[in-house]
């Protein structure tokens, strides 16, 4: 069980697929022991796309204007890009110029009804959800973008930017949806919009209801129990090991030789 009860797991979109492995989630989503990191730059498309998300917010608050407002898209973009450490400044004013040129094109492109009837942006939400009676997790989200149409004001959409390859997660989808129905608990219906923001700036969309997440729910629970009541905390190798900390030393990399005459006969050593 859970060493500490005060502590309680967080949830979130981009760590809810973690629980597909024992250690992974355990390591770093319980207990918080991360590995120290290498030194490297950090990661330039990941940075790119945060100050893209940056910028949008302030293209789109309501309390900067009426939306979309780009009348200072210059001071909003050297804001963002200048909060992150540049080791190269002609790259960082590449960037820039890059994000200003999607940002204009993206905001060209979107609905100007939708843009006006904007109420919030980046608004972030966390509950502690109960189990039994008792604390089991917390879950939370930041929530890009919420609008209200006044076509249709009993429905909350929640407009999320993605800037990498497009691909569905209804884990993901269902814990931005759950927080965004907890938060604003007085709408009707929601649903989700993925605009995948392409490197020209132009979008495509996909929309998720909270009937196509039906049964995400009773998943993550049965998840979030496994972890927490196992007594062994074993790594479980699979799509979630891409770019995850602890792979070096669960997963270390195996050398062979092999006998090109009895290539099934071969002798394995590991190497960590």
């Amino acid at each position: 069980m859970l060493k500490d009860t005060t502590i309680l797991p967080r949830i979130t979109p981009s760590n809810v697929g973690d629980l597909e492995c024992l250690k992974k989630f355990h390591t770093l989503r319980v207990l918080g022991e991360w590995p120290p990191r290498n030194g490297t730059n950090p990661n330039t498309a990941a940075q790119f796309g945060n100050a893209v998300h940056a910028v949008l917010k302030n293209v789109y608050d309501p309390r900067n204007g009426t939306p979309p407002n780009l009348d200072r898209l210059d001071i909003y973009v050297k804001q963002a890009f200048y909060a992150n450490r540049y080791d190269n400044p002609t790259q960082r004013q590449e960037d820039m110029v890059r994000c200003s040129q999607v940002v204009k094109h993206y905001v060209k492109n979107d609905d100007l009804e939708d843009a006006i009837d904007t109420i919030d942006v980046e608004h972030f939400g966390e509950f502690v959800i109960d189990h039994d009676g008792k604390p089991l997790f917390r879950v939370s989200a930041k929530l890009d973008r919420l609008i209200v149409r006044q076509s249709n004001v009993d429905q909350l959409v929640v407009r999320d930017y993605k800037l990498g390859k497009p691909s569905i997660d209804l884990k993901q989808a269902f814990v931005t949806l759950f927080v965004a129905k907890l938060e604003y608990p007085q709408f009707k219906s929601y649903s989700l919009e993925y605009d995948w923001i392409g490197a020209d700036g132009e979008v495509s969309r996909d929309v998720i209801n909270t009937y196509v997440v039906n049964g995400q729910y009773s998943l993550l629970v049965r998840q979030i129990l496994r972890v927490l009541e196992t007594e062994k905390y074993l790594a479980e190798p699979g799509d979630v090991c891409n770019y995850c900390p602890l792979q070096p030393d669960c997963m270390p990399d195996l050398h062979v030789e092999i006998n090109p005459d009895d290539p099934f006969g071969f002798c394995e050593e590991e190497v960590r």
